[in-house]
């Protein structure tokens, strides 16, 4: 059986040689607002990420009855807005690559994606990076992640 150094041992790459040049974005691969779409063939790799990045639109309605406070929350979620990451590996032309997790300076989680101000804002600046990467966590092992570079983010409207 191989281990993991075994099948990755040319593909690992020091994040701290180009900290400014990539951003890593980590997800969990089972979470309801994450479709990943695999293809793999002989010389093909090809995941896609839609990303959902929903907005809480609740809102709390406040009334007395009987001289009593009451609260009743309406919740209501948009889903119309979304992150579009592929990767592709063709022939070895794009390799997964191992980063140690302690020296990833730049990093987004999912959970810090959701709560951006503007995702516009956060678009813009995924698009300012030399290299986007998405990493799994799941692919976490003995101090490393898998990570994956994409092509160009895109911005999905009407998911």
């Amino acid at each position: 059986m191989k281990t993991i150094w075994g099948c990755w041992e040319g593909y690992i790459n020091s994040a701290l040689c180009f900290s400014q040049d990539n951003v890593y974005l980590i997800i969990k691969e089972e979470s309801p607002r994450i479709r990943i779409f695999r293809y793999t063939s002989d010389s093909i790799q090809n995941n896609q990420y839609i990303i959902s990045l929903y907005i809480d639109k609740s809102r709390i309605k406040y009334s007395i009855e009987d001289g009593v406070l009451r609260k009743s929350t309406d919740y209501k979620w948009t889903d119309d807005q979304g992150l579009n990451l592929i990767y592709q590996n063709t022939k070895g032309d794009n390799n997964p690559i191992l980063v140690l997790k302690d020296t990833i300076k730049n990093t987004i989680r999912y959970d810090e994606m959701i709560k951006a101000e503007n995702y516009q804002n956060l678009f813009k600046v995924l698009k300012e990076f030399k290299n986007v990467y998405i990493i799994e966590e799941e692919s976490f092992y003995d101090g490393f992640y898998i990570a994956k570079k994409i092509q160009k983010p895109q911005f999905s409207v009407k998911l």
